[in-house]
């Protein structure tokens, strides 16, 4: 497990061992870290906005003796698996643009609330905590959900943000983000006994019965 203090001595170090200067955006566990919200993380979730900078990335990793591992294990079949890269028990996820299920969006990344520099060459954006959400929505992994309910009992949920960004996520191609919200939505209020506005669930539940009638009618 990974800590605020590990965490910014990777950075740090990966930052001095960068050739040139490297941005990324830290979401999942890692973003949770910076807000305070959790004490640990498995893993270090990046997302890229381009080949170079990761690679970069992963190159001054290599240097300091992580090697690739496979992402299945993890993710199993999903779509837009990240590079994995581990040693000992540190380990990141390094995604371009688009996360499993979910894209980083132009507005994602208009609501990133800090940017922090580590080292000669590199800088980490840190995600929005509703957008942290959203992301965990589509990754569905062990434990996001436990997540959720932390960044909910910090910091609260705008969850008319979430379900906007959920249709913008739609109109760019990420056709099942109403449907993860919805899911995620129903195991909060089920297991987790969060009470989600009402008006929330009836727009969700409106946006996939549109969805379905669209379909349907496609089909007739």
């Amino acid at each position: 497990m990974i800590d605020t203090k590990n965490q910014e001595e990777l950075f740090i170090l990966i930052g001095n061992t960068l050739k040139k200067h490297a941005e990324c955006y830290a979401i999942g566990g890692t973003a949770m870290l910076f807000f305070g919200a959790k004490d640990n993380t498995k893993d270090i979730d990046l997302v890229f906005l381009d080949e170079e900078n990761r690679d970069s990335f992963i190159a001054a990793c290599k240097e300091l003796d992580y090697s690739e591992m496979s992402s299945f294990e993890v993710y199993g079949g999903k779509k837009n698996k990240p590079i994995m890269l581990t040693k000992g028990n540190e380990r990141f996820d390094l995604f371009i643009r688009e996360v499993v299920n979910f894209t980083l969006s132009d507005t994602m990344i208009k609501r990133f609330e800090e940017r922090h520099d580590f080292g000669k060459n590199l800088a980490v954006n840190i995600a929005n905590h509703n957008d942290i959400v959203i992301l965990k929505c589509a990754t569905d992994r062990k434990g996001d959900k436990v997540d959720i309910m932390r960044i909910y009992d910090k910091f609260g949920i705008d969850w008319n943000l979430v379900y906007e960004e959920c249709l913008n996520q739609e109109k760019i191609g990420r056709k099942r983000a109403v449907i993860d919200l919805y899911e995620t939505m129903v195991e909060l209020d089920e297991e987790y006994k969060l009470k989600i506005p009402i008006e929330i669930f009836n727009k969700v539940e409106d946006k996939i019965e549109e969805k379905l009638k669209k379909y349907a009618d496609k089909n007739i």
